[in-house]
């Protein structure tokens, strides 16, 4: 056989040996990743409800039949806005009779005699309350009010009518205190007057009509449920928290503020809103394990509505640390990848590290020891790794 024929042969023996050895030790192309330094955060996750603050429900008192509405829910009204009137004809005759007796009190404090202050204020509280029974007869006819209302009314008169007597015969022109008794008149004026007065339904701050009530002739008892209204503008998200994180969540307190809320909001294409936990509820639902915490959105946001979902991410812990993707670890372990300078076509020999791991969120996990800022580790392999295998990093 030719000399250069076995030359042949004896290289391209050694090469195929050489191709078939890289085959099985060939490094593993891996994807690799650096740590980084970041803000390190812990969150709570949690669900829940957009609510307007200071939700008030607004009662009719004193009663009556309801003659005006003036604005609708979804309205935003001002604080003393008129928002609706009643109609009360005992609150109104009341107010005409405490107006008479008045006039009468201050006529009675000018004479220097004749028929005592008192004798007279009770000679006019009997005229008016004949008229009163007049009308209240008439309203009983037409079967506005009910019959015992005419009978009180005519009982009314029938004390009065004994009592002017009582005095007139027992005490014929003796003279009471006349300027005491014009101070009590102005005080039940006073009080008819307000009496009156609640009978218009104002605004008690600036606030959005929630829920009405009411409609035109409806009749209104005394603390009847009107209007729910809300302070306009100020939007609370009432959360539902997972009793695990009962003592990391924080309300505010004083001048300490509350954990930091991140809010989503789904109908509004899950636009974040600032926030802060104001609330915490006490104690623990003992069915459902949780706990209520109420979060203030922060900020303007006209936008919200009443009811809407949303979820939240609630601050809990947040500092600066080593921070690599949550999926580069394995066991509280990661594969390093040492900064060497083999040749390449040999790949990098990596190196198995157990770490501590701090706080950990879906994306990121924090390293507290055993890997420093700046050291590659593998992200993703195609197969499993062992120790002391070689990698070539894509």
């Amino acid at each position: 056989m030719p000399r250069w024929l076995r030359t042949f042969l004896l290289l391209s023996a050694i090469a195929l040996v050489v191709i078939v050895g890289l085959r099985f030790v060939r490094p593993t192309d891996v994807t690799a990743t650096v740590a980084t330094v970041g803000q390190a955060t812990e969150i709570v996750y949690a669900t829940g409800t957009i609510e307007l603050e200071d939700r008030v429900l607004l009662r009719a008192n004193p009663g009556g039949t309801v003659t005006e509405v003036l604005v609708k829910e979804g309205d935003i009204v001002k604080e003393g806005q008129v928002i609706a009137r009643l109609s009360n004809p005992r609150v109104e005759a009341d107010l005409r009779k405490a107006r008479s007796q008045v006039k009468v009190a201050k006529r009675h404090v000018k004479k220097s005699g004749g028929e005592s202050g008192s004798t007279a204020a009770l000679r006019a509280e009997l005229t008016q309350a004949k008229l009163e029974a007049a009308s209240t007869q008439k309203l009983v006819n037409e079967g506005t009010l009910a019959a015992i209302e005419g009978a009180r009314a005519n009982t009314k008169v029938e004390v009065l009518s004994n009592k002017l007597s009582a005095m007139t015969g027992s005490n014929p022109g003796g003279r009471a205190d006349a300027k005491e008794n014009v101070e009590q008149r102005d005080a039940d004026l006073t009080a008819a007057e307000a009496a009156y007065e609640r009978l218009t339904l104002k605004a008690p701050f600036d606030a959005v009509i929630l829920e009405s009530k009411l409609k035109v002739a409806d009749l209104l008892t005394d603390g009847a449920h009107s209007f729910t209204i809300a302070k306009a503008g100020t939007h609370v998200v009432n959360l539902t928290v997972d009793e695990v994180a009962m003592g990391r969540v924080q309300a505010r307190a004083g001048t300490t503020a509350g954990s930091v809320v991140k809010i989503a909001v789904y109908a509004l294409d899950r636009r974040v809103i600032d926030g802060e936990v104001i609330e915490v509820s006490p104690e623990v639902d003992r069915d459902r394990r949780t706990f209520r915490a109420k979060v203030r959105a922060l900020g303007p946001q006209p936008d919200l509505r009443s009811g809407m979902t949303a979820e939240a991410n609630i601050i809990v812990r947040q500092h600066e640390g080593t921070l690599i993707p949550s999926e580069a670890v394995d066991n509280d372990s990661v594969w390093v990848i040492p900064d060497s300078h083999e040749p390449s076509l040999l790949g990098k020999k990596i190196e198995r590290r157990k770490v501590q791991i701090g706080i950990r969120d879906l994306a990121k996990v924090e390293i507290l020891s055993g890997l420093r800022p700046g050291e590659k580790i593998v992200l993703h392999a195609p197969k499993p790794l062992k120790e002391g295998a070689r990698v070539y990093v894509k």
